[in-house]
């Protein structure tokens, strides 16, 4: 089996997370499990993040593989937003972020190259991502439903034609996280 050199990134919007502040404490627990995962692919091989950006774990994700560059400098980003505007509903704070990350890709386009037009676009959007990568990094619980659910159906049918990966981040690996995270800080309490 050839080794895996290109990921797509998705998971949860920040509303499907609970999540509806910028400074909401359970984000920095989130990217603290996103920045290991993303370190476990680097150094199993994959070179090439590739991701929408969408709003949530996708920003979050590219936000530290960018960062991690620094430190990995043959790791490239692929930024594929859906149409042209996505980013326009988003919070000053997500489109500037959405904005800096997409100046900074290694590789930027606007998969339907025109406005928003339907879901379909969407759609579009899910099949090229895992039509182009190896595998995908996956922040889901598939008994807490939302719209990641799209792009891991796309994934599981190229996973069942041939050798795809779906590599997963689970609540569990967020719980386990957050533990460590307040025995590290030493309050012990639990307010996300």
């Amino acid at each position: 089996m050839n080794p895996i050199k290109s990921i797509a990134i998705s998971g949860y919007k920040p509303y499907e997370l609970g999540i509806f502040k910028a400074n909401h404490p359970g984000i920095k627990v989130i990217r603290t499990v996103l920045h290991s995962k993303l370190i476990e692919q680097v150094e199993t091989g994959v070179e090439w993040f590739i991701s929408s950006a969408q709003t949530g774990v996708e920003l979050w994700a590219m936000d530290i593989v960018q960062t991690l560059q620094a430190d990995y400098p043959h790791v490239k980003t692929a930024i594929l937003p859906p149409f042209f505007g996505w980013e326009e509903r988003w919070s000053p704070q997500e489109q500037e972020l959405f904005q800096s990350l997409l100046s900074q890709a290694d590789y930027a386009k606007y998969i339907t190259e025109r406005p928003y037009e339907s879901p379909t676009q969407l759609r579009i959007r899910n099949a090229f991502l895992v039509k182009h990568t190896d595998g995908l990094l996956l922040l889901y619980d598939e008994e807490q439903q939302g719209t990641p659910q799209y792009i891991l159906k796309e994934a599981r049918a190229k996973q069942a034609a041939n050798t795809y990966e779906i590599n997963w981040i689970t609540i569990e690996d967020v719980s386990e996280a957050e533990r460590m995270m307040q025995e590290l800080e030493g309050d012990g309490r639990n307010d996300w």
